[in-house]
């Protein structure tokens, strides 16, 4: 069951969904430690099958998806403006780098739709893989590190996990809006 839901969460967070599936796969590595890296790959699955089609999308449709992509919350014309700067400066390396300064994947893969896509899936697997095989390790270390380590219950462990995954959200919201508009 968590496998599918990762798969569908990722899917739908790498075309138009925005809440990153991260949140699912560190809830689970909380709860269960090592079954976080399986649903990791998971998620990376989802998210080369998700922007797969984000990609089909683009080819077809260039300023349509731009258009949607702009009313997704946190990304912006300047954003969407931003990334296709980063691609030409950087090239495929930059769908590797931009998630981790907080651009959305889907950007890059729209930016990047026209490359052949025997060089796309490699990419975004890669690119997804760095991002959520971590999660998942530390999410797993760390769960088990404050229910067994310090003695909190697990009820406790994914209140405190909730309540830092929506101010995560809100400081993301806010930033990204300052910097982008």
């Amino acid at each position: 069951m968590d496998a599918l839901v990762l798969f569908t969460w990722r899917f739908a967070e790498a075309t138009l969904f925005f809440i990153v599936p991260d949140v699912f796969v560190a809830f689970i590595g909380l709860q269960e430690g090592g079954a976080a890296e399986s649903a990791a790959w998971w998620a990376v699955a989802g998210s080369v099958a998700g922007g797969l089609v984000l990609a089909v999308w683009t080819r077809r449709r260039p300023s349509g998806v731009s258009d949607a992509l702009a009313h997704v919350p946190a990304i912006s014309g300047p954003m969407i403006d931003a990334v296709a700067v980063h691609v030409a400066r950087s090239g495929s390396i930059a769908m590797v780098l931009g998630p981790a300064r907080g651009i959305p994947f889907k950007l890059y893969v729209n930016a990047m739709a026209e490359r052949p896509v025997l060089v796309l899936l490699p990419l975004m697997a890669v690119a997804r893989a760095a991002r959520m095989v971590p999660v998942a390790w530390v999410s797993g270390w760390s769960g088990r590190r404050l229910v067994d380590g310090f003695g909190l219950g697990l009820p406790t462990v994914l209140w405190l996990y909730s309540i830092l995954t929506v101010a995560g959200y809100a400081w993301y919201f806010r930033s990204i809006r300052r910097r982008f508009g």
